[in-house]
């Protein structure tokens, strides 16, 4: 689970192999589910990063993805050919 500097957002990795984004900033008429990635392994860690871009970062049993999620795209993936977990990832003070 990681969530935006505002508060706006909250990413949730399930069991299932999938991350929902709820968009706490919604109130209680609006639609709280922003999107769902699919990522159909499991989930080792999960980071979220507003200096530059407003991204999410996924390590999985897959490998690695980056997500922009206010354009709903991906930015990098590393999925290698032989099987390769990402175990853990995070973001240094300069945001890279």
């Amino acid at each position: 689970m990681a969530t935006d500097d505002e508060g706006e957002f909250l990413f949730v990795g399930e069991k299932n192999g999938s991350v929902k984004i709820w968009n706490m900033g919604a109130g209680q008429d609006g639609d709280t589910l922003k999107q769902t990635i699919e990522i159909g392994t499991h989930l080792n860690g999960l980071s979220f990063e507003t200096k530059f871009f407003s991204v999410i970062s996924i390590a999985s049993g897959k490998g690695l993805l980056i997500r922009d999620i206010k354009n709903n795209c991906d930015i990098f993936k590393f999925q290698p050919e032989v099987h390769v977990s990402c175990l853990s990832l995070a973001w240094d003070a300069s945001s890279k």
